[in-house]
Parts: structure tokens; C-alpha cells; sequence
């Protein structure tokens, strides 16, 4: 199965000082973990976010992020298969240094999930991107720890920082050098 989990994501760092910790990973209402976006309020779709509690690195919880088979997406003329996702926004006028997080993945063939940090402003007409990390996913069998760091684009404070992760790349940015969305990948 193709899989992502990540456990409590330990630390954001902005400006220096951990502004976030765990990222809320500890705090669930039914499927879902509470103050991030997730596919599984969508009720049409099926879920591609569980928790998980035998094993994650730190804290209570860990969020399974899985590829599963979308029937109704053919209807909307998207790919038939959906990838995990999650993100969470939250205010904040410091640039991120970096964001440090565990993983581990299990990809079915060629698929690699995806982590990106990214701080942005609104000018009063459009959200700017203000600075952004996306990196892919390799496979991991054991709880490995990753760090990313934002590359700064346009030298503004932000005062939105967005975290998001998905268990396929390919079925977020259509980009044909990243590979389709598998079922099963985690």
C-alpha cells in the first residue's frame, strides 16, 4: 500500500523561535485532525486521512495520509485516484526559517509524496507567495526526520504560513515530470 504517516510534526521554526509545535497533530474529531484541511469532509469522496496510534514517533497520534481510488472523480474530469492530503493555515507576520518533521512512506511504484511550507501576504488585491520549501517524498520503512527550508521570494513579512502534505505528488501538481498518483501509496 502506497502510504504516507506522518507523526506529530515537531517543529516550525519562524525567526529563530518555535512558534509551532506538533502542529495540532494530538487533537482528532472523528477522522479528522482538528485545525487542518483535510479531503475527508468531502463526503462524496472517500477517506484518505486516519489516524494512527500503535506506532508514532512522538506524541499520541500520527495522521495517515493513503491514495485511494476516487469513483467520482471521473465525473469532474480529474485523475481516478486521490491523494491524502492535509493543510493547516495559520497567521503569522515572522518569515519561517525551516520546518522539521518525521516520516514514513510506502510508495507504490514510481509515486512520492510531497511536504511544502510556504509564507504569504495579502496585498489587498491577491494572495503573494512570499516563500516556499516543496520537497518530494522518498520511501522510508522507519520514522525518518526531515528538515526544508523556505527559499524567500520577494523579501515581505507574510502574515499567512501554510504547511501541507500529500501521499502523491502527482495528483496535486500537474506537472508531467512528477509521477501519477497510485493507489495505495502511504
Amino acid at each position: 500500500m502506497k502510504k504516507i504517516l506522518l507523526t506529530t510534526i515537531s517543529f516550525l521554526v519562524l525567526s529563530g523561535t518555535i512558534a509551532q509545535s506538533n502542529l495540532n497533530l494530538e487533537s482528532w474529531t472523528g477522522n479528522a485532525p482538528d485545525v487542518w484541511f483535510t479531503l475527508n469532509s468531502i463526503t462524496q469522496i472517500p477517506a484518505t486521512v486516519s489516524q494512527e496510534t500503535a506506532a508514532p514517533n512522538g506524541g499520541t497520534y500520527a495522521a495517515i495520509l493513503e491514495t485511494v481510488d476516487c469513483p467520482f472523480c471521473v465525473f469532474a474530469q480529474i485523475s481516478d485516484t486521490l491523494p491524502g492530503l492535509m493543510q493547516q493555515e495559520f497567521a503569522s507576520t515572522d518569515i519561517p526559517s525551516s520546518m522539521d518533521f518525521y516520516y514514513q512512506y510506502a510508495p507504490m511504484g514510481s509515486d512520492n509524496g510531497v511536504a511544502m511550507i510556504q509564507y504569504s501576504h495579502w496585498d489587498g488585491t491577491d494572495r503573494v507567495i512570499d516563500g516556499q520549501a516543496i520537497t518530494q517524498l522518498p520511501s522510508a520503512s522507519q520514522w525518518t526526520a526531515i528538515n526544508i527550508a523556505p527559499t524567500d521570494l520577494t523579501g515581505m513579512n507574510p502574515d499567512t504560513v501554510t504547511v501541507f502534505f500529500a501521499s502523491s505528488i502527482g495528483g496535486f501538481f500537474p506537472d508531467p515530470s512528477f509521477p501519477k498518483a497510485i493507489k495505495g501509496s502511504k
